[in-house]
């Protein structure tokens, strides 16, 4: 994979393409992909492969670009294709697709493990190295994660070109509780790329985490400033702040945040505002505001206009936020249903969650029954249903900063969930 500047024959350029036409098209989709335009690098890519149909890169990338993206059903597709052809690429690439297949799967574990022969196979790999920094952290393993990228010098291509280096970075330090580091990385990432919008929601994470809850909010204030990033919305980085602000026991500067969050849904278009997308994520700022009838009304027209298939969900971002989708509808019924005291209602939402069988679920359905569990002061079933959350494909990054779960953070074995393994 060409992303490396000092790549060496045999180890991640042995399918290069014979067409200088498909190289171009390859090399302008990565561009796209690396600062994370998966949309647009989309086409770019199956553009080369369409070229060349020899050229199996090109189909590997479009299907980490369309997992990235929340379309597993599309990510599978491309990926056994990439995977029927696997002979024509390096072992290195080889393991790095074995890592995203598992990565699909929800395997976060085997992920890991592939993702590390891909380092061994190619030292001086980027992505490999990459690949076993996001998986190290999705499977609690932050201080593997921080070692992996001491590998490269950020000020050097190629990872000076990758600004999400510093998401990675500055996400490990704080599953560390190391939010001095944290701030220090994320201030360094700034001073690198400083229109990269989630390395400054990353120091204001970390001021938040510091108890500078005005500091965090004047960082969010200059977040608004920043240029549209193609993976987070700003209404959704302020929503995380919010959160992380009230996980730090700063409710008031919380409030704030989720308040400027409301504000900035309701000044969009009307057009984008009416799209389901939007509506979703408008109905949790509600919930985070404790508005539970406004946000009830909210859930219940989403999970009544559901287009009768579902919605496919990953588990992929680095900052734990995926696309909402039918079966969010559903748990924030069940969990609004909760906070009322309708334990009836609670219930019959537990059931429907629990009787999901639909692909790509990623233990999506599970952990949505820990939240309403938590909520029904159910705690050892909470701790319960959220282990087997993990284990079908719920990342540890979800665990941190979710309100619904206060309940258990005096509970041992959630304390041992939650905790860092290495």
């Amino acid at each position: 994979m060409i992303l490396d500047i000092d790549v060496k024959p045999g180890t991640s350029a042995a399918d290069l393409p014979p067409s200088l036409a498909a190289y171009r098209r390859w090399s302008a989709g990565l561009e796209h992909f690396h600062r994370n335009a998966f949309r647009e690098a989309i086409p770019l890519l199956l553009d080369a492969a369409r070229l060349d149909s020899s050229f199996v890169s090109p189909v590997f990338w479009a299907g980490i670009a369309y997992s990235a993206l929340g379309e597993p059903a599309k990510a599978d597709s491309l990926l056994l294709a990439a995977n029927r052809a696997r002979d024509r690429l390096a072992p290195a690439d080889r393991a790095l697709l074995d890592a995203e297949l598992a990565e699909n799967r929800g395997d976060w574990g085997g992920a890991l493990s592939a993702g590390r022969d891909a380092v061994r196979l190619a030292p001086r790999n980027s992505v490999a190295t990459l690949n076993v920094s996001w998986n190290a952290m999705r499977t609690n393993h932050p201080s593997e994660a921080i070692k992996a990228l001491s590998r490269f010098d950020p000020q050097r291509p190629p990872i000076l070109q990758y600004p999400p280096y510093w998401e990675v970075l500055t996400q490990a330090h704080h599953q560390l509780g190391d939010s001095v580091g944290e701030l220090e990385a994320a201030e360094r990432g700034r001073s690198l790329h400083p229109g990269y919008a989630p390395v400054l929601f990353a120091e204001a994470r970390a001021l938040a985490a510091l108890g500078r809850g005005a500091d965090a909010l004047r960082r969010l204030e200059e977040l608004l400033d920043r240029p549209t990033d193609p993976f987070y919305t700003r209404g959704e980085l302020i929503w995380l702040l919010g959160r992380e602000l009230q996980e730090h026991g700063q409710e008031d500067a919380a409030r704030t945040a989720f308040a400027r969050a409301l504000r900035w849904y309701d000044a969009r278009p009307a057009a984008e505002r009416a799209t389901p997308a939007r509506r979703g994520r408008r109905a949790e700022v509600l919930y985070a505001l404790a508005k539970w009838e406004e946000a009830r009304e909210h859930f219940e027209s989403l999970w009544a206009e559901r287009p009768g298939e579902p919605n496919p969900i990953g588990d992929k971002g680095g900052l734990g936020l995926s696309r909402l989708g039918e079966v969010d509808y559903l748990g924030y019924l069940g969990a609004l249903a909760a906070r009322r005291g309708d334990d009836a209602a609670a219930r019959a939402a537990d059931s429907k969650l629990a009787e999901l069988r639909q692909p790509h679920l990623l233990g999506r359905h599970t952990y949505w029954r820990a939240r309403i569990a938590a909520l029904r002061g159910e705690r050892d079933h909470a701790v319960m249903l959220l282990r087997e959350s993990l284990l079908q494909g719920r990342t540890h990054l979800v665990l941190h900063a979710e309100a619904d779960f206060a309940s258990l953070r005096d509970v041992p074995e959630f304390q041992a969930l939650a905790r860092p393994r290495g």
